[in-house]
């Protein structure tokens, strides 16, 4: 009997030790420079080589890990498979320091279940590469200041987009103004429709009458120009013939039955055409005399062709003043 238990006790002493070993859980601690600037920043990772089944509890720190060893970034946890049965579970901080001094590291905690595995201890050295005047009690910065590139992509574009934005504006200005002219334009030339043509040129001829251009040689032709303008709008207007867009000889040709019971009246638009043909085209200098002659005939043409129903509305007005006086 003793003899079967020896034997049994033997095969538990001898598969022991494998699972035992197939349990062992290692940490270990390691940075990644031994040796930094002040304000510099390096990586300290923490290991443990466990078996997969197993959870073990890293140590937890605030804002430091030791001293003025301070935490900058917290890693995320990583797990790799080590063997067949172990798994490597890593854990990465990256740290600082601001004082030149010798940072250790101690042994830090590992808990796994009731037991505490510890790592082994690192050392940290933080150099100062400058050479402080302790007499001077001034504040120097740790590093040189940091001159950034100029980024000249990002500021054409800002300068792109500005004149882009000037463009649009400048063009929405001009859109504006130039359909608001036009729907002036177009609103003055309806109410000018409205009016009696004769109106409107009596109009026109005071206004030319009162500049007296003609006795201007410099703007003689300017006058000769808007005084057969007034006229063949007139003409158009009255008797529905395209005068502005036609030569002054085609105008008398088609005005000739028109005219036909008003002879003189076709005599004095000849003299108004004429001339304003030789002194625009032939640049002839008329007398005082002809150019105001011009301007009679003009005054002359308009009465002598008003329509009737206007010379009939004219002389009703006419009596109605004098009924009232």
């Amino acid at each position: 009997m003793r003899r079967y238990i020896s034997l049994l006790l033997f095969l538990v002493l001898l598969i022991l030790p494998s699972e035992m070993k197939g349990q062992q859980i290692v940490a270990s601690a390691s940075v990644d420079s031994v040796a930094i600037l002040i304000g510099d920043q390096t990586g300290l990772t923490l290991e443990v080589v466990q078996p997969q089944d197993a959870r073990v509890a890293f140590p937890i720190f605030s804002d430091t890990v030791c001293g003025g060893l301070e935490i900058v970034e917290l890693g995320k946890m990583d797990t790799v498979s080590s063997d067949e049965s172990n798994v490597k579970v890593s854990q990465r901080y990256v740290v600082t320091a601001f004082e030149d001094s010798l940072y250790l590291v101690p042994a830090l905690p590992f808990v796994s279940g009731q037991d505490t595995i510890w790592s082994d201890a690192v050392a940290l050295k933080v150099i100062q590469p400058f050479e402080i005047d302790t007499a001077s009690h001034m504040l120097a910065d740790v590093k040189d200041i940091y001159k950034a590139p100029v980024y000249w992509w990002g500021i054409i574009r800002i300068v792109l987009l500005i004149l882009l934005v000037a463009l649009l504006i400048v063009l929405g200005i001009w859109l504006y103004r130039r359909y608001s002219q036009k729907e002036l334009q177009e609103e003055a030339v309806k109410e000018e429709e409205k009016r009696p043509p004769y109106d409107v040129a009596v109009e026109q001829l005071n206004k030319i009458k009162a500049e007296k251009m003609w006795q201007q040689p410099a703007r003689l032709k300017e006058y000769h120009t808007e005084l057969t303008d007034v006229v063949r709008t007139y003409i158009e207007g009255v008797f529905d013939v395209a005068s502005r867009e036609l030569p002054s000889s085609e105008i008398l040709h088609l005005m000739q039955p028109l005219l036909k019971e008003k002879k003189e009246m076709l005599s004095v638009l000849k003299q108004i055409l004429e001339l304003s043909d030789l002194v625009k085209f032939a640049k002839a200098s008329p007398s005082t005399e002809e150019n105001e002659l011009s301007l009679r005939n003009a005054y002359s043409f308009i009465e002598g062709t008003r329509p009737v129903e206007q010379v009939e509305e004219a002389k009703n007005s006419e009596n109605e003043l004098v009924k009232v006086d």
